[in-house]
């Protein structure tokens, strides 16, 4: 067999794999920390590998207390590996490589294994995202436990070939915990419960493209390609061919709710510390504008913040083919 053709036969995962690990991991303990505040982490995550509590963010009340994921794998990594910028920053790797692995699993369960693909890519070829993943000063575990979530909920919501598997609700309830104890409940819980209930909402009705029609744009199918009925509608594929799916996505939306409520009520002391909020509440006019956000986001999304529009857009474009001619004045 030639050389092309074993490579054809190496699963895509595998490519993604060693595309994440090759931007990732090279020399990631040969230079020094970029900032104060990366080495203040550092110092922080060193005092803890060496105290007795090694997810005791608080050092014994000496620091701010804060969701102990982060800090908590800094400082076992620096525990297992020395007290290193190699040590400090493996953890933050290696959840890197694990979320764009995770984003082609998603993409695979909900569409082909070519938009998983080009998916991870996407995630991956952005900067920020690479750069984050080498440093302190980010949220590894968290990015992970949304991705995990958000993939889980969409697989069990639209499953590829129209089988529905507990192993995606599972996944789905790992990313939801990741995401309580790296981010807090507010980002880690109500964000991906409640932007999967309000996907299902905006999808509600929507029509693929007959299979048949060349038009038809596969990778907007839900499921995997050409194994998916044309006839289904992402709304009715929920509860096909059994409920777990809407069970379980009514019970996300609630719990969604229930902790938006209780963080609402209940997280709003100043300086007290709040896992339903991920840290600590301040008073005061905040200094952070509507605008600043938008930037960030264009900015962190670079290259591919120019399509950010037409990707927010996409799910209020109708999938049908306009047999129905009420569709087209629509």
């Amino acid at each position: 067999m030639k050389l092309v053709e074993r490579l054809r036969r190496i699963s895509p995962i595998w490519w993604v794999a060693i595309f994440a690990i090759v931007l990732i991991l090279p020399g990631l303990g040969s230079f020094g920390f970029w900032d104060p505040w990366e080495l203040k982490l550092a110092e922080r995550a060193r005092d803890m590998a060496r105290s007795d509590a090694l997810f005791d963010v608080t050092l014994n009340r000496r620091f701010t207390a804060e969701p102990p994921l982060d800090l908590g794998l800094n400082a076992l990594g620096m525990r297992v590996f020395g007290v290193s910028e190699f040590g400090g920053r493996i953890s933050h790797a290696l959840f890197g490589i694990f979320t764009v692995l995770a984003v082609y699993w998603a993409g695979a369960g909900l569409f082909r294994r070519r938009a998983a693909a080009l998916s991870a890519l996407v995630l991956a070829s952005m900067p920020l995202f690479v750069f984050e993943s080498r440093q302190l000063t980010s949220d590894m575990p968290l990015v992970a436990g949304l991705t995990l979530a958000l993939g889980g909920f969409g697989r069990l919501a639209w499953p590829g070939y129209g089988k529905r598997k507990i192993r995606d609700l599972i996944v789905a309830a790992v990313g939801l915990l990741l995401g309580l104890f790296s981010g807090g409940a507010l980002l880690g819980v109500v964000l991906p419960t409640l932007s999967i209930t309000m996907a299902v909402v905006v999808g509600w009705g929507l029509r693929p493209r007959s299979v048949d029609d060349p038009a038809a744009d596969k990778l907007a199918l839900p499921g995997q390609g050409d194994h998916v009925p044309a006839d289904k509608t992402l709304g009715a594929s929920l509860f096909a061919p059994h409920p777990l799916g809407g069970f379980a996505l009514i019970g996300a939306a609630t719990i969604g709710v229930l902790f938006l409520v209780l963080t609402l009520t209940r997280a709003n002391v100043a300086g007290h510390y709040s896992l339903l909020l991920g840290g600590v509440p301040r008073g005061g006019t905040p200094s952070v504008t509507f605008d600043y956000i938008v930037r960030q986001l264009g900015f962190g999304l670079f290259p591919w913040s120019a399509l950010a529009i037409f990707a927010l857009g996409r799910p209020l474009i109708r999938l049908g083919g306009g047999d129905d001619p009420a569709d087209d004045a629509a």
